[in-house]
């Protein structure tokens, strides 16, 4: 532990030294130099010289470096600058914002600060129109592309493009109309349906209940998800539900007798002496213990139990390519199970309280072939919406 202290001195001294206005500077981080003098001294009347020589000089350093570096880039004239010089015009701002409820600073020594502002919202003007307009002819040629190719990916950049321009124009041009494009050729359309494979007759019910599986929470700003084919819609992924086995059980209906034992206290029986007269306690009254008895009870139980199976599997095709991406088996089960027992003699009172819970059930009749297979496919479709999410 000894050998770790110079280490954590090390690092408490450095960051300590970080934190300070000049540290700040001389690392060039002139916004955070700023940021912590301004927090420091706000509100108040005796403001030490060190500070404010602090943001004079942080104030100075970070305007000089942002205004030279917007003459660089205007001079290299290249369209796609204008988005970065509206970005350094913005920290100016944001800058100016930030210190001019400051001025005029003193300290108290008498030291004026000096800052020199720059007129952004002028200047900002030029940028915010060059910006848009350069989003706007990148968006445009993005969708071409999009259109040309067929590729998602340029419209989706397109979209994103355009929607930058609403951080300087609501209303530009017809940027809605070209989003509303851009969002049609990013999207990525998913046809989901279903192949009998098996030597079974589904019940109709079958394919239409598993067909109305809710898409709605799959859609995603550039996927959209269909159960329907459409004709003139090119999709970009089919997923595929193969019904290659279906097996329905028979009624099954057992019947078993079985008894249940246990000993109880029931009531009171006297102590006897080697004489058999009752015995007395010390206080002459009569000793009596409980009363142990074994008690039996004969159960008649009849267990009712039916299962349907459809297994199968899933296919993930890539239909641009007519790629299989991936493929998993399926399998699902419906069951049903039902318990009915009655008390055919002895006493109730020797039962378990499991075998309780089932005394004075009835046999009831057994579901229908169909009612399982659909209560399967209800199971089928949430299981083919979770390999879905976990693909994406």
């Amino acid at each position: 532990m000894k050998n770790l202290l110079p280490y954590w001195l090390f690092f408490i001294i450095f960051f300590a030294s970080c934190a300070s206005p000049d540290a700040l500077v001389d690392s060039g981080r002139y916004d955070d130099a700023i940021g912590l003098v301004a927090r420091k001294i706000r509100g108040k009347d005796n403001v030490k010289q060190k500070h404010v020589l602090a943001i004079e000089e942080a104030f100075r350093k970070a305007q000089n470096r942002d205004m030279r570096e917007i003459d660089v880039l205007k001079k290299e004239g290249r369209p796609e600058n204008w988005e970065q010089i509206n970005d350094l015009y913005a920290d100016i701002s944001k800058r100016q914002n930030i210190v001019a409820p400051l001025v005029p600073l003193y300290s108290k020594d008498g030291y004026k600060a000096e800052f020199k502002f720059v007129k952004v919202d002028e200047l900002s003007i030029e940028s915010r129109e060059k910006t848009a307009e350069y989003l706007y002819d990148r968006a445009r040629k993005l969708i071409a592309e999009a259109e040309e190719t067929g590729l998602r990916e340029p419209a989706r950049e397109a979209y994103y493009e355009l929607q930058k321009i609403e951080d300087f124009y609501l209303n530009y041009k017809d940027k809605d109309r070209l989003m509303k494009i851009a969002q049609v050729l990013g999207t990525e359309q998913w046809l989901v349906r279903m192949v009998n494979k098996s030597d079974v007759v589904l019940p109709g019910e079958f394919e239409r209940r598993i067909m109305k599986i809710d898409v709605g929470d799959l859609d995603s700003r550039w996927e959209n998800f269909s159960l329907t084919r459409h004709e003139n819609i090119d999709y970009d992924y089919e997923v595929v539900i193969n019904i290659e086995d279906i097996f329905v059980s028979p009624d099954q209906e057992k019947e078993r007798q079985f008894d249940e034992s246990r000993e109880i206290e029931e009531g009171y029986e006297y102590v006897l002496d080697e004489n058999g007269n009752v015995m007395k306690d010390s206080s002459g009254n009569d000793i009596k213990v409980p009363r142990k008895i074994f008690i039996k009870a004969t159960v008649l139980e009849v267990y009712q139990t039916k299962l349907a199976e459809v297994t199968g599997s899933w296919d993930l095709i890539d239909t641009r390519t007519n790629t299989l991406l991936k493929t998993e088996p399926l399998t699902v089960e419906a069951g049903f199970e039902h318990y009915a027992s009655k008390l055919i003699g002895g006493d109730k009172r020797a039962l378990t309280k499991e075998t309780k819970k089932w005394l004075g059930n009835e046999p009831v009749p057994f579901p229908s072939d169909e009612a399982l297979l659909l209560e399967a496919a209800e199971v089928l479709k949430g299981r083919i919406k979770s390999r879905i999410k976990s693909f994406r």
